[in-house]
């Protein structure tokens, strides 16, 4: 982008310059000329600063990023001035709160410094606006997942790593859309990996469903790429689950099972699923086990609680 270019384009985005500024919260001085509802550049119409929408304050070579909460506007008080046309002697104010920072080509939260007097604001263009409704760094895979309610053409965008990698808690009234927006993240998901040969072949995953609203034809994913068991507690010979013994002996699980206490009861269960992988397929070293197990019972100086223990392997 030449000189011109950027003159015409600084010229059409800029908003106003800011005249108070008190901790987060910004005031932007309106330009005359920028106080229609939209603008036209280069033959694509833009919707212009209003209530609710981002702005840009250019400090340096750092953008930093606000959202409009409120405007008012007020008279001039210059007499002295002459003033070419009635739109002149309106003042519009806009009460800007700062959100974050443009960084990197990535957008970041907070307030890392504050604007200046006279720093002059501008419209996001597209790119910018993406970014703050991108919510991964640059470079990283994204998956769509809607739209802003009050804009249709503006998406919202989440990163794979950021939201996979963490627990997921997704909460509303009844009928708000649960289930759906669930169901539309991991179609997303496969959707983005749908050709990628590693993930097809080495990504499982393990749908709970207690209502029946991911087992239908070609739900989230067609019916070639999975499989459905269907369980049953109430008969014997329903659909098993073929989970291994590293998958099922793991201790977070067994700890959500159990309703493990961190202090104590889940302590127990790592040492016996350590002791468990010592011995398993060992003949001698489960037999070595189980006789020094005996013995120290028998050995035991609480007599009732030896033949309690004895009692209890009789059994097994």
């Amino acid at each position: 982008m030449n000189n011109k270019h950027i003159g015409i384009h600084n010229s059409v985005f800029r908003v106003g310059i800011v005249y108070s500024v008190n901790g987060r919260e910004v005031k932007i001085r309106v330009d005359h000329n920028k106080n229609s509802s939209h603008l036209i550049y280069k033959g694509a119409l833009i919707k212009n600063v209003s209530v609710g929408s981002y702005v840009k304050i250019l400090k340096g070579y750092t953008p930093i990023i606000g959202k409009v909460e409120s405007e008012y506007i007020d008279e001039s008080k210059q007499e002295d001035k002459v003033l070419i046309s009635a739109e002149e002697t309106i003042n519009r104010t806009l009460i800007v709160k700062l959100i974050g920072f443009i960084d990197n080509q990535t957008f970041r939260r907070g307030v890392n410094e504050l604007p200046l007097i006279d720093n002059e604001c501008h419209l996001l263009t597209t790119e910018e606006f993406d970014l703050i409704h991108t919510f991964a760094g640059s470079g990283k895979g994204t998956i769509e997942v809607g739209h802003l309610a009050n804009d249709s053409l503006v998406p919202v965008k989440l990163g794979i790593g950021k939201l996979f990698s963490s627990h997921i808690g997704i909460f509303g009234n009844t009928g708000s859309g649960k289930s759906y927006t669930l169901a539309k993240i991991y179609r997303q998901l496969f959707t983005h990996y749908s050709s990628n040969g590693a993930f097809r072949e080495n990504a499982q995953f393990l749908f709970f469903d207690f209502n029946g609203e991911y087992s239908s034809h070609n739900s989230i994913i067609p019916d070639s790429d999975k499989k459905v068991y269907k369980l049953s507690t109430r008969k014997t010979n329903g659909d098993k689950i073929p989970l291994a013994d590293d998958d099922f002996l793991d201790i977070n699980l067994l700890s959500i099972f159990s309703n493990a206490t961190e202090k104590t009861q889940r302590p127990f269960i790592a040492r016996s699923i350590d002791l468990y992988k010592k011995i398993d397929k060992d003949e001698n070293k489960f037999r070595n086990f189980l006789k020094k197990q005996i013995k120290d019972i028998l050995t035991m100086s609480d007599k009732v609680k030896s033949e309690l223990l004895l009692d209890y392997v009789g059994e097994r």
